[in-house]
């Protein structure tokens, strides 16, 4: 009797003892599954963001690289001189703390660079030099330079200060919108 009354309790002890590591260690590999499926769910969910942003930038590239081929081709004068009638408006619409801003910077520059990418008329010339002048508050010396690689449009560089009229500078931040994004 107490013999056996001892094995069986024994034997009862030992059942829930393993019952009870076996319980524990499924808990512990459970958690470890659980641990390693999150990580992997946000291992692939920072993949598959990376993948997109990558695919959206090349498919802004590849738009921008698209539209300056396409404009280089449509690009002539009569365009350039609509660009340039727009930063004309532009540069006359300024508002009253903007042109002060550009007035101070114009001060110490005794030369304004007016680079466009076709040769520009001597009216429309004389407009910018104008226009600039009025901001400026004084009479402005400008040099005339043409850069094909603007495709239509200026960019005039007065020191610190630069304004960007053109297909070319317009087509970048176009592409660089996806890489900054």
């Amino acid at each position: 009797g107490d013999w056996e009354k001892e094995k069986q309790q024994a034997r009862a002890a030992l059942e829930q003892e393993l019952g009870e590591l076996r319980r524990h260690r499924l808990e512990e590999i459970e958690a470890g599954l659980a641990a390693a499926t999150e990580r992997a769910r946000v291992r692939d969910a920072r993949q598959l963001a990376e993948a997109r942003e990558t695919v959206e930038r090349e498919a802004l590239e590849l738009a921008a690289r698209f539209a300056t081929r396409l404009l280089g081709r449509l690009a002539n004068p009569s365009l350039e001189a609509q660009l340039v009638g727009a930063g004309l408006d532009d540069l006359r619409a300024l508002p009253a703390a903007r042109r002060e801003a550009i007035r101070d910077a114009l001060q110490a520059v005794p030369e304004v660079q007016v680079v466009s990418a076709f040769a520009l008329p001597v009216a429309l010339q004389e407009q910018l030099k104008q226009a600039l002048s009025a901001v400026a508050g004084r009479t402005i010396a400008c040099r005339f330079t043409e850069d094909a690689a603007l495709i239509a449009g200026l960019r005039i560089v007065a020191g610190p200060w630069i304004l960007r009229i053109n297909l070319e500078d317009e087509l970048e931040g176009f592409a660089s919108a996806g890489r900054d994004a």
